[in-house]
């Protein structure tokens, strides 16, 4: 991922509609399966700069991320006393893996180029009865600029990803599409973009701090879902969820 975009993430991941609303799902989602998660030890492989670990430190008995990135740990180093270590997972989980009940890997597969061994050298070191969180952005329809400045391989078709862990050794206990909601909107945009793409401008994501109350207004949409998904699987999305646990034998 470009510089200028680890920047904008440590500045908006905080208050941005997005970062919020993500982690709000993740955290239903988490609760109803554990129950409480105070005694659970949690890794964010990909941490990026610090959010998701700080808003996660006091719900947790201790949280570590880890990314490959200087810069994401310079910046998330500001912001959380999680301990973060600069390197490949695979050095980190060779000899802890036992120490972690929860993995998040959120909006990181789409980074990787080989997505399938990458996913199977965690599965191969995470500890018997761990579970594993995952997100990532979907459709390959919804690609543009904004997958390119993020420095995305792919959008992943529901198939797609189904077949990626159908590979593993994992169980499967939830999947849902997310960003329902937002969905219309979201793919109307992009396909006007794709088709009157306007004066040359350089490539940039689509982030950036919408006014107070128009933030607010997507956020509350976005964080309804979280309810919805404690019950049933939503239909579509621009996001997708799964989580999945490795056999405890």
């Amino acid at each position: 991922m470009r510089r200028e975009e680890y920047l904008i993430h440590s500045e908006l991941e905080d208050v941005h509609w997005w970062f919020c609303g993500r982690r709000e799902i993740i955290f239903s989602l988490l609760k109803k399966a554990y129950g409480n998660l105070q005694h659970a030890t949690l890794l964010e492989i990909g941490c990026g700069t610090g959010g998701n670990l700080r808003f996660f430190a006091p719900f947790c008995a201790r949280v570590t991320g880890t990314d490959t990135s200087p810069l994401a740990i310079e910046l998330a180093r500001k912001k959380t006393k999680a301990e973060l270590i600069l390197g490949d997972f695979r050095d980190l989980l060779a000899h802890r893996s036992h120490e972690f009940d929860v993995i998040l890997l959120l909006d990181v597969l789409e980074h990787i180029e080989d997505d399938a061994s990458f996913l199977n050298d965690l599965v191969r070191l995470m500890a018997p009865g761990a579970r594993l969180v995952v997100t990532v952005p979907t459709h390959a329809f919804l690609w543009s600029d904004h997958d390119v400045a993020l420095g995305h391989q792919r959008r992943y078709a529901p198939k797609a990803l189904s077949d990626l862990f159908a590979n593993t050794s994992l169980h499967v206990y939830f999947t849902s599409p997310f960003n329902t909601l937002l969905f219309p909107p979201i793919a109307l945009m992009r396909t006007m973009q794709r088709l009157f793409p306007g004066a040359e401008k350089p490539i940039s994501s689509d982030l950036n701090q919408p006014p107070f109350l128009l933030n607010q207004l997507l956020r509350g949409i976005l964080g309804m879902e979280k309810y919805w998904m404690r019950v049933f699987r939503l239909p579509f999305g621009v996001s997708h969820v799964i989580i999945a646990q490795k056999p405890a034998s």
